[in-house]
C-alpha cells in the first residue's frame, strides 16, 4: 500500500525539521536535516500529498501556509506536553 503522507516542515536556527504522518497506516515520524538539500531529498522520497509550513518559508512545491507563530519551538513544545500530559518530551526522543 502506498503512503499518503501529510508533512510539516519548519526551519529553526540552521536546521530543518520534518514531521510526517500517514493516518491510514498509523505512521508518524520526525527528523531533522542540516541542509535544505537533505530536506528536499527526504520530501522527494516521501512524496507527500500535502505540506504544511510557515508562511515565511518559500518552497518549490504545493504547500499550505499558516502563520509562522504555529512553528515557534516554545509554543510547539508546550502544545505537545499539554497534549500528552507530560512535564518533558525527553521520553519521546524529541
Amino acid at each position: 500500500k502506498a503512503h499518503n503522507y501529510f508533512v510539516s516542515i519548519c526551519q529553526f536556527e540552521k536546521k530543518w525539521a520534518l514531521a510526517a504522518m500517514d493516518l491510514s497506516c498509523n505512521v508518524f515520524k520526525t527528523t531533522e536535516f542540516d541542509t535544505l538539500d537533505h530536506l528536499r531529498n527526504e520530501l522527494h522520497r516521501l512524496n507527500p500529498k500535502e505540506i504544511l509550513t510557515s508562511d515565511k518559508l518559500e518552497a518549490e512545491c504545493a504547500i499550505t501556509l499558516i502563520p509562522a507563530w504555529h512553528f515557534d519551538i516554545s509554543y510547539c513544545t508546550q502544545v505537545l506536553k499539554d497534549h500528552f500530559q507530560v512535564e518533558s518530551l525527553d521520553g519521546f526522543g524529541i
